[in-house]
């Protein structure tokens, strides 16, 4: 797996793209009602296993706290500080997704905001709610923590088109988003 070292981190360069376990236990498939009642679960966008060479998978909040651990040995998935770490190395909140996001990248549908100081290689691979709808494929990035925000609800950050800006959000846990690890 590829990785960037950003100054005291080491974050993966490519969204996570696993179907089991560090265990060896299956995840389950997507998941319409799975991700409503806890269950982990994870899908491709638009349920099109082509989409996950360029995007990785999308994942419920249940399957990244699940206790058989998702990210590889040596790896996990990052809290809300460590993303508030990485963003302030690199500049803040405002100027932070322009040096997140992979430059020349078809599906940033032409967004002039894209540089990717950084390595990091943010892909914009949208995202799967829990009534199995996806959208924003091309033109939004979700990255989920492991912070949870209330007992239904755990927060992320968004990187869209057009803006230099990252910004921290609430979301279902239900909701299905992309995954970085960083190293232990």
């Amino acid at each position: 797996m590829k990785s960037i070292r950003l100054g005291s981190q080491e974050w993966m360069s490519e969204n996570l793209n696993v179907c089991h376990f560090r265990n060896g236990d299956p995840i389950q498939e997507f998941w319409e009602t799975n991700g409503e009642i806890g269950k982990a679960a994870w899908t491709y966008y638009n349920n099109d296993p082509v989409n996950a060479s360029q995007y990785g998978r999308l994942y419920n909040w249940h399957a990244i706290t699940d206790s058989r651990g998702l990210a590889p040995i040596g790896w996990h998935i990052p809290d809300d500080s460590e993303w508030q770490a990485l963003i302030t190395l690199l500049g803040g909140a405002k100027e932070a997704g322009i040096k997140l996001k992979i430059p020349h990248f078809a599906h940033w549908q032409k967004d002039e905001n894209v540089a990717d100081e950084a390595g990091f290689n943010a892909v914009p691979a949208g995202m799967h709610l829990s009534d199995g709808e996806h959208g924003d494929i091309g033109v939004r990035a979700y990255f989920w923590t492991v912070t949870e925000a209330s007992a239904t609800e755990a927060w992320y950050w968004f990187l869209g088109i057009k803006s230099n800006e990252i910004k921290r959000f609430a979301a279902k846990k239900s909701y299905g988003f992309s995954i970085r690890c960083i190293r232990d």
